[in-house]
């Protein structure tokens, strides 16, 4: 094997292996990727309580799996808590015709999230929680990249990836033209073991 293609080698198994890393390291990443970071520790906090009170995770996908910490009473139905299930690093204001977040995690639900969460009909989670190869939630919205250049993954263990897309596109996982991470059915299946199919924004 030449060495180009032990790089290359090299590479792809870092991206599987990489949701269940939890020493994943924080490049030049600005404050507010690291605020998002502190917000999807918080969310696991409130999936492990729904799951403590139901005995299975939120049964519905993307928007309604967040929105469901709000429906079952486990965090109360607030504009701090609304806000509290879309990523800091994109103003509410841009993504709901409503800015009033808690207003807008009632049904019917859009695109009032700045996060992709589990799509509970199309991959459900067999169990909560489990292991770090599962995603949860990730930074996505249909306007555009929430950060700069990178991207927090929740995973199943309660474990955060922050990815970088200038570094994806360096060692070859993403085009050199793309410009942001993929999320949901599209993602690559070498980007965390295809981890990011498993979401949606929907």
């Amino acid at each position: 094997m030449t060495p180009f293609k032990v790089l290359v080698s090299c590479v792809l198994l870092a991206a599987l292996a990489a949701c269940a890393d939890e020493a994943d390291p924080r490049l030049d990443a600005t404050d507010d990727v690291e605020q998002c970071r502190k917000q999807l520790a918080r969310i696991y906090d409130g999936l492990l309580e729904y799951e403590k009170r139901e005995h299975h995770p939120p049964p519905g996908s993307g928007a309604a799996f967040l929105g469901a910490l709000l429906d079952s009473g486990v965090w109360p139905r607030t504009e701090a808590t609304a806000r509290a299930l879309s990523c800091p690093g994109v103003d509410p204001a841009k993504l709901c015709a409503d800015s009033n977040s808690a207003k807008a995690f009632t049904p019917p639900r859009g695109a009032c999230t700045a996060y992709a969460a589990r799509d509970q009909s199309r991959a459900p989670l067999a169990q909560f929680p489990t292991s770090g190869t599962e995603a949860l939630v990730a930074c996505d919205n249909e306007l555009g990249p929430n950060h700069a250049r990178h991207t927090n993954v929740l995973c199943a263990d309660g474990s955060i990836v922050t990815l970088d897309l200038e570094k994806l596109k360096a060692d070859g996982v993403l085009p050199p033209t793309a410009d942001r991470v993929p999320i949901g059915p599209d993602a690559p299946a070498e980007l965390l073991g295809g981890a990011l199919r498993a979401l949606t924004r929907d």
